[in-house]
Formats: C-alpha cells, sequence, structure tokens
C-alpha cells in the first residue's frame, strides 16, 4: 500500500528544507530515489540549492554513500534524457516530466518518494498522469505533498486532494506558533 501525506507550512517557513533534511537522513539512506514534482523554475532552483547545501549531512546518516547525484529537468534546465537509475534526487518541472513519462520511468530506482511541491496543484491533470505512471510502475510509492494551503476553493479538489494523499497530513504548523 502506498505510504502517503501531506506537510502543511506557511509560506516562507522552511517547507523545501524541512523535507530535504528528512530525506536526507530518512530516505536517501535507505535506498529511496527522490522524484521530486513541480511547476515553476524558480522552484527548482530554490530546492536544487537547499539540496545542495545539506548533502554533505548525507554521509553522515549513510557511510556507505560516497557523492549525491541530483538532476534538475525543465525547459531551462536539462532534458528528461539526462536522467539515470543512480539519481538520488529527481527535480523535475511537471510540464517537461509530462512528456516524457516513459523515459521517465524506464530511470526510476527501486524504491521511490515523489515530492509534490506545492501539493495543492496535484490534482492538475498533468500531475496526476505523472504521478498515476511511477505509480504503476512502483508498487509501494511514498508520496509526500509539501503545501501551504491545502485547501483549494472547490469541495471536490479539497477531497481529491486529501485522498490522494491518503487523507493524512504528516505535520502542520501555523504562522502565529512559528513566531
Amino acid at each position: 500500500e502506498n505510504q502517503a501525506g501531506l506537510l502543511v507550512m506557511p509560506t516562507g517557513s522552511g517547507k523545501t528544507r524541512t523535507a530535504a533534511a528528512f530525506l536526507l537522513q530518512e530516505m536517501i539512506p535507505q535506498g529511496y530515489q527522490i522524484v521530486w514534482l513541480t511547476h515553476r523554475h524558480m522552484l527548482i532552483d530554490q530546492t536544487a540549492a537547499v539540496f545542495y547545501n545539506n548533502s554533505p549531512a548525507i554521509k553522515k546518516y549513510d557511510q556507505k554513500k560516497k557523492h549525491f547525484q541530483m538532476v534538475c529537468v525543465s525547459g531551462n534546465h536539462q532534458t528528461i534524457k539526462a536522467t539515470e537509475k543512480e539519481d538520488d534526487l529527481m527535480i523535475l518541472s511537471v510540464q517537461s516530466t509530462c512528456r516524457s513519462l516513459d523515459y521517465l520511468t524506464s530511470v526510476l530506482g527501486r524504491k521511490v518518494i515523489i515530492v509534490v511541491d506545492e501539493a495543492h496543484h496535484t490534482v492538475a491533470k498533468s500531475y496526476r498522469k505523472t504521478i498515476d505512471q511511477i505509480m504503476r510502475k512502483r508498487k509501494d510509492v511514498k508520496l509526500l505533498g509539501l503545501t501551504a494551503t491545502p485547501v483549494r476553493s472547490i469541495e471536490s479538489e479539497i477531497n481529491n486532494l486529501y485522498r490522494l494523499f491518503g487523507n493524512k497530513i504528516i505535520y502542520n504548523i501555523s504562522m502565529a506558533n512559528l513566531i
């Protein structure tokens, strides 16, 4: 069964850093490949910077790991053909990836965790198509959604979003609590 959940934190409070720390400490040492989906070039660069700055920590959690392999795919970065099975982290623009799903699934690792940045976008067809294709190829995929706004305006979309993420909020903190 797929394990899924949402991380809900306000804009600017460190969702990417929080997720990166968890993934570097817990998931990569267990052999998971991270497929990080986003929709904006700026978010790809921000995410890559966070992982790049924190990747030396990988040696602390996984002594066997000699290096951290990351690739960025978008209209402004590499093409999907730059990805390979050995990638620890693929930061992908959904627009670029959606057109090349067969190639993406050919380079998936054995164990995969999909991270959806700004998870409220997951209800869009391009996201669903990408996630569904990965889940068909890897039955035990884990799914983590990052969002500041889990609530969309349309009731049916809220229900679909929560259902996709197992009706589970892993962590939720308000700006007031953070301050």
